[in-house]
């Protein structure tokens, strides 16, 4: 229960930030290099860096390297996962939309 509980604590905060929702938006159109990410999203690298290695920590985002140049996907477990963590939620609150909060 405990280690569940730090990944989808990991899971929210990742997706709570908003630069990582727009590089998450943009993976799932095709796999993307840091640099084809940079020139879309305007950070610099080293940012975008830690944005990714937060993104693959948390199971969403699946690496891959090809020489010296790493590209990066969506991770379909790791979709699948969180996909299955909302659905749970939604289920749990009888499919209202916080009227109790």
């Amino acid at each position: 229960m405990d280690r569940m509980l730090f990944d989808n604590t990991r899971l929210f905060r990742a997706l709570s930030n908003e630069k990582r929702l727009t590089i998450l938006s943009y993976l799932t159109e095709r796999e993307m290099c840091i640099r084809d990410l940079t020139s879309r999203i305007n950070i610099p690298p080293t940012i975008m860096f830690q944005h990714l290695r937060v993104l693959v920590n948390c199971g969403l985002v699946a690496t891959r390297k090809e020489g010296k140049q790493a590209y990066y996907c969506i991770d379909q477990e790791g979709g699948k996962s969180a996909l299955a963590l909302f659905r749970q939620l939604i289920a749990g609150t009888g499919g209202q939309s916080g009227a109790d909060c």
